[in-house]
């Protein structure tokens, strides 16, 4: 069945951070007073994501989820500012709604004209929150999206697979004729072929050590190739 609709995950697959978030949460905790060296930070950092975010796929989730969840992450990455949740918290959350904060990435800026130009429907559907729909307002190739869709708005974090579904009841699309394209394997691939979706993984390198049964591109370019 022919395609209609191309879901694009966010980070890794069409931006990355600009400079990595570590160097960032580093540069702004010393803007605030941090000691910090750039390692400790990067220690810190990976186990409070880790925290934050390693809850169950089943659990429901919304904007305050995801403010709470960021909370603890800058509260345990920068340690040594007090309240770190406040004012740092802040200036760290606006900055990464902002295009500033990335770089485009897998040849995104040439690839979504050409997708929009092919008739296809396309969505940034990624795990993040209402700021994701802020950053794509501002210039630059994702504002021709037809559709953002966020786990805080859809309620569920991939790999939970209502995320999909909640995207395919806004959408009015079958399963079929949808596809997810992203980077990671257990978050965007797994779970999209598991409810019915195609899907093409985004890959640094090729892996033939995986049999996932999907194409594998390593840039954007090549997608409108392997759907034909």
């Amino acid at each position: 069945m022919a395609i209609k609709l191309i879901c694009l995950d966010f980070v890794g697959t069409v931006a990355t951070f600009s400079p990595d978030v570590v160097t960032t949460y580093h540069a702004f905790g010393k803007k605030f007073g941090s000691e910090l060296s750039l390692e400790q930070v990067r220690v810190k950092y990976e186990l409070a994501f880790a925290q934050a975010f390693g809850q169950p796929v089943d659990e429901p989730v919304d904007q305050q989820w995801s403010v709470d969840a960021w909370k603890h992450v800058v509260r345990g990455a920068i340690t040594d500012v007090v309240d770190a949740d406040g004012p740092l918290f802040d200036a760290l959350w606006e900055h990464f709604a902002s295009v500033d904060a990335w770089s485009w990435c897998r040849d995104i800026e040439k690839v979504a004209p050409l997708i929009k130009s092919n008739g296809y429907t396309m969505a940034v559907a990624s795990n993040f929150d209402s700021r994701l729909e802020r950053l794509l307002q501002e210039p630059g190739p994702l504002a021709v999206a037809d559709f953002v869709f966020h786990s805080a708005g859809l309620g569920w974090n991939k790999p939970n697979l209502n995320f999909f579904r909640a995207i395919e009841d806004a959408t009015d699309m079958q399963p079929h004729e949808i596809v997810m394209v992203g980077d990671g394997l257990t978050n965007d691939i797994e779970p999209a072929i598991e409810a019915g979706w195609q899907a093409v993984w985004c890959v640094d390198e090729i892996r033939d050590d995986v049999e996932i049964g999907v194409p594998q591109i390593r840039s954007l370019s090549e997608l409108l190739g392997v759907l034909s």
